[in-house]
Parts: structure tokens; C-alpha cells; sequence
């Protein structure tokens, strides 16, 4: 009979299903400290999905995802994500989570943002100043994946899941001020993280259309969150921008530990509660198939929301609002909650950026 087997480091956890000694189907486990809002929860980051070909059909892969899951939960993970092919994934309750956002600039038009800074290749040196700057810009996006200075690596990929990656970094008085990382194919110009005061972002822009003028292409293309400070500049001088929530696939998410991860955002629903115009207060009681889970929320009566898994996850990840799931009969709860459910879990714009996707 085949069996599952688990190899553990200390940055992940490989699980395969073997039939003796020949590997049927496999994963990885990616241990990931995730955002959301100021909050660092513990995920596991599912990558490298496969099934041998000469055994595909015989549900391998539905073993050892399930494996996964216990695996997931055993550990103590509050959340899982991954980025899936659709149809596939929503049997594990996995739902889209994350959004897309492509930012393109035709040549001519980044060839006039103003370059008023220095710009030159990226050196080893520079990665603890660029793991900085991404924390800096990144502190309180949903989404995002915590990167030390002391201890991240650098960038290992681009936009596609392969070493063709390139950065660009920009230098004011000494100092890292802003980078860009991109593609390095000479086929065209895509670039998978940008960060920096808005002067390096002119510059990078502008180094970046020169680069792909050089090779005779008509646009840039720039994945970044819809919130960041790069479109609000491309707006200025002219871009398309391109937003799209999967319906099934691309960035999916599901929590695994409901209690933990509540437990872990008390502090930040709090606060937002608290900074909010909302008077209402009371113990908050989170019902879906995985149980009910409270959060105290001051001094005041217990009211109760009622909703799926799949939609407290979009919910807890800013993907969806609790209006607009209350609307389409997706969350029950009394109208009189809804302005707390708005208040302590707000809709934003949850995103990974490439270079950290499994």
C-alpha cells in the first residue's frame, strides 16, 4: 500500500506519497510568517503540486494534500495559502484570497518620468537595505510575506517561478532609496516588486522603459498591489491598469487553526475598532463548519455572525467586505453588527508579491 512520508527543515516541510521506493505524488509545506493588517500569523505556503504522469487519475494528490492539511494543523499554523490552477483547490476549502494587479506604461511615456537619481545593478551588499525598505512599504498590507534583514536572502525569482531575475537599485546620499526587481529575459520587460521614495520611483521608471526601448518593446508591465504609491504616480503620467479577482484559482487561502488566528488578530481588531466611529462593543462570536470562535471586543452584550470558512478567510484577508457578503446572503448576523464587522475587518487590497509566491 502506498504511504505518505514527511521530510522536515526548518523553512519547510516535503510530503510525498510512496509506493517503496518510487515517489507518487508530492508537495511542499512552506513554513511563512503572513501579514495581516500589523499582525504576523504562522501559514503554510503549499507549492510544488504534482503527481507523477504514469500515476495521475488515482486521487495521489488528494492524499497528500490531506496530509497536508493535518500536517498544517498539527504544527500550528493559523492559515494556509497557495496559488492554484482553478477548479481544483476549493475541495480543500481553499477560496481566492489575494488580488491581481498588472500596471502597464508604454515606453515612450516612462522614457518622461524624471531620473534624477543614480541607478546601478543590485550587489549582495544591498540586501539587507532592500529586505528594509520592502518591510517598510509593506508593514501593514494583508498579504505580504515577513522578510528579516539579518536573514532574507534575496530575490531567488521573478514573475515566473525561475531564476531570470534582475534588480536595479537607486542610491541618494549613500544610501538604498528604492529597487526594482524584473525579469531578465530579453524578451520583454515585466517587473515583479518595486519599492521606494517617489523620486526613485520616477528614476526606476524611467531606467526601466530606457531598458526596454533598448530592446524595441513598446511597454512595461508592473505587478504591484492597486494600492501602491507606483500606480497612484503612473496615474499622473498614463498607464492601464489592470485588477482581477480569480474566480477560482490564482491566490487562494483557508484558515487552518480558526481559534489561533482569531486569538493572534485580537490585538489588531482592537485597535481598529477603537479608531473607528463605530460605538458598538461586546464579545464578537465567529461561527463557520470549523466551530465558534470569540473575540472580545469591550464591554457589551455577545452577538454572533454566522458564515463559511471559505468567506471568513476572504473576510479576515480584507478580499471581501461584510456588507457586501451580508448582501448576497453570505453572512448572517444582526444588521446592527455590520458597522463592527466593517470596522474591525475592513476590505483592502490583500496581495503577495511574486518573488514570495511558492
Amino acid at each position: 500500500m502506498p504511504e505518505i512520508r514527511r521530510n522536515t527543515t526548518d523553512r519547510f516541510t516535503n510530503i510525498g506519497l510512496y509506493q517503496g521506493d518510487d515517489r507518487l505524488a508530492w508537495l511542499t509545506v512552506f513554513d511563512l510568517p503572513l501579514r495581516i493588517g500589523d499582525c504576523v500569523v504562522r501559514c503554510g505556503g503549499i507549492g510544488g503540486v504534482e503527481t507523477a504522469r504514469q500515476y495521475r487519475g488515482n486521487g495521489y494528490a488528494t492524499q497528500v494534500l490531506d496530509d497536508a492539511l493535518d500536517f498544517m494543523h498539527g504544527a500550528g499554523m493559523a492559515v494556509s495559502v497557495l496559488f492554484g490552477i482553478p477548479g481544483f483547490y476549493p475541495r480543500w476549502g481553499y477560496v481566492p484570497a489575494l488580488v491581481e494587479c498588472v500596471v502597464q506604461v508604454e515606453t515612450a511615456v516612462g522614457l518622461q518620468a524624471a531620473a534624477t537619481l543614480p541607478v546601478r545593478d543590485m550587489t549582495p551588499q544591498d540586501v539587507p537595505a532592500i529586505a528594509r525598505l520592502y518591510e517598510q512599504e509593506n508593514v501593514c498590507r494583508s498579504g505580504t510575506v515577513v522578510r528579516k534583514p539579518e536573514s532574507w536572502s534575496g530575490f531567488r525569482s521573478g514573475v515566473d517561478w525561475n531564476g531570470n531575475v534582475a534588480v536595479y537599485v537607486v542610491e541618494q546620499g549613500g544610501q538604498v532609496v528604492g529597487y526594482a526587481a524584473y525579469n531578465s529575459e530579453p524578451w520583454e520587460t515585466q517587473v515583479a516588486e518595486i519599492a521606494g521614495s517617489r523620486a526613485a520611483l520616477a528614476t526606476l521608471l524611467h531606467r526601466l522603459a530606457e531598458r526596454a526601448a533598448q530592446r524595441h518593446l513598446e511597454t512595461t508591465r508592473f505587478r504591484v498591489p492597486p494600492d501602491h504609491p507606483f500606480v497612484a504616480y503612473c496615474t499622473g503620467l498614463g498607464c492601464k491598469v489592470t485588477m482581477e479577482y480569480p474566480h477560482a484559482g490564482a491566490g487562494m487561502a483557508r484558515i487552518i487553526n480558526q481559534p489561533g488566528l482569531l486569538d493572534a488578530l485580537a490585538p489588531l481588531l482592537v485597535r481598529r475598532l477603537e479608531a473607528s466611529c463605530c460605538d458598538w462593543r461586546g464579545t464578537l462570536t465567529l461561527e463557520t463548519q470549523l466551530g465558534m470562535s470569540q473575540v472580545a471586543l469591550g464591554n457589551g452584550p455577545r452577538q454572533v455572525a454566522r458564515l463559511t470558512q471559505e468567506r471568513l478567510t476572504q473576510l479576515v484577508l480584507g478580499y471581501r467586505s461584510a456588507n457586501d457578503l451580508w448582501l448576497d446572503g453570505q453572512l448572517e448576523c444582526e444588521p446592527e453588527l455590520l458597522p463592527a464587522l466593517e470596522a474591525v475587518l475592513p476590505a483592502g487590497a490583500p496581495y503577495m508579491w511574486h518573488p514570495d509566491r511558492i
